[in-house]
């Protein structure tokens, strides 16, 4: 069992994850319970860095989600993106070919938004999943969800959940 009340950055929240999975996999379990009632989402790559600790070695490269934007951004031709600066997480600029990158430099296609496994931890038989969900679960929290389903036998009980459950 383990309960995740949020996806916080990783750079916060990585240390006490791989705690928390080598722990549970020292028993190796089959199955596992995550309790997500109360975790409105939060940020994407630590649900997916979640998804890889889980994860079995054979699913390496296999993929895990794909973000899909709209042809306009896939085509490169939106005119408002070469005025929005693209900045790091601490809100500085950031440099691309010798200038300040914009939101018209980030690479929309599928392709470079399609992000695959790469097995973190030690936990490795895993079979079940199951999660409980409640009315507050959202985001982040069901693209774990989702991105598992096609792997595991993933059970999910509670109640709907808030967010836009797509994958």
């Amino acid at each position: 069992y383990l309960a995740l009340g949020s996806f916080p950055p990783l750079k916060d929240s990585r240390i006490a994850l791989d705690q928390a999975f080598a722990e549970l996999a020292s028993a190796n379990p089959k199955h596992i319970v995550i309790d997500l009632r109360s975790n409105a989402g939060g940020y994407v790559e630590t649900a997916a860095y979640v998804a890889n600790l889980l994860a079995p070695t054979d699913l390496n490269g296999k993929v895990m989600y794909t973000e899909q934007y709209n042809t306009l951004l896939q085509s490169g031709k939106s005119k408002l993106l070469k005025h929005q600066p693209y900045l790091d997480e601490n809100g500085k600029p950031v440099l691309y070919q010798g200038r300040n990158a914009t939101m018209a430099d980030v690479n929309y296609t599928e392709a470079g938004n399609t992000y695959r496994f790469t097995k973190k931890g030690t936990m490795t038989g895993i079979t079940d999943v199951y999660f409980i969900v409640s009315g507050t679960t959202a985001s982040a929290s069901e693209m774990l969800i989702s991105v598992l389903k096609p792997y595991f036998k993933v059970r999910v009980a509670g109640s709907q959940t808030y967010g836009k459950p797509v994958g």
